[in-house]
């Protein structure tokens, strides 16, 4: 594990994961890397005080905040924080288990914990991810992405409006082809929308400046 940590935005601090919450989606999904879960732990739903980073090919990018482990059973800590485009809070709207389970079209293909799972969201410019909406394609996430030649997710850059594209690209396979689960996950090109960052959370957490 890293012993690296970063300065969080104190007052953003979602409260506590919801542990009923976690089980599911590694019980239903993928499980989160330990090293992650013990980050997460301490800095729930938080913003980073300066989240700046650059993926493998040199490009840079900076998160707005990490996505939380809750769904709408959960317990939250008050006061409500309301969403602005949706009726419930919007520590909901920035649970990693609304995402992978959002009806929106590139959402639901590929974000949906079979091999990639979103852990924070990303500045789009200078807007800082709280002002979109995340289940739009034009907003670009942080995100564990899982290889079965791979012992730990390597995490990526998902890039919204390249995987709508790989999105209606599949959609056009699959009038003229019957695909197997299998096989429609095998025929997606994830580096057509993925940027790599890091071979794993430690190595990443290393690269927040």
């Amino acid at each position: 594990m890293s012993n690296k940590d970063i300065e969080i935005v104190p007052e953003s601090y979602a409260g506590k994961i919801d542990h009923k919450v976690l089980i599911w989606i590694e019980e239903n999904k993928k499980p989160l890397d330990k090293s992650y879960l013990a980050f997460i732990e301490k800095h729930h739903g938080s913003i980073p005080v300066n989240g700046e980073f650059k993926s493998k090919k040199n490009n840079s990018y900076r998160i707005g905040r990490f996505f939380t482990i809750l769904n709408e059973s959960s317990q939250l800590t008050l006061p409500e924080i309301q969403s602005e485009f949706n009726d419930r809070d919007a520590r909901i709207d920035r649970s990693i288990h609304t995402l992978i389970n959002e009806e929106s079209q590139t959402l639901r293909s590929f974000i949906d914990g079979e091999r990639l799972i979103p852990f924070a969201s990303l500045y789009f410019g200078s807007n800082h991810p709280d002002e979109m909406d995340l289940s739009k394609a034009y907003v670009d996430l942080l995100c564990f992405f899982y290889s079965s030649n791979k012992e730990r997710p390597e995490i990526v850059v998902w890039n919204g409006e390249k995987a709508m594209e790989e999105s209606l690209r599949m959609e056009e396979v699959l009038e003229y082809e019957d695909l197997s689960e299998e096989e429609y996950y095998t025929s997606i090109n994830y580096g057509s929308f993925n940027e790599l960052v890091s071979e794993d959370f430690d190595s990443f957490l290393d690269k927040l400046s």
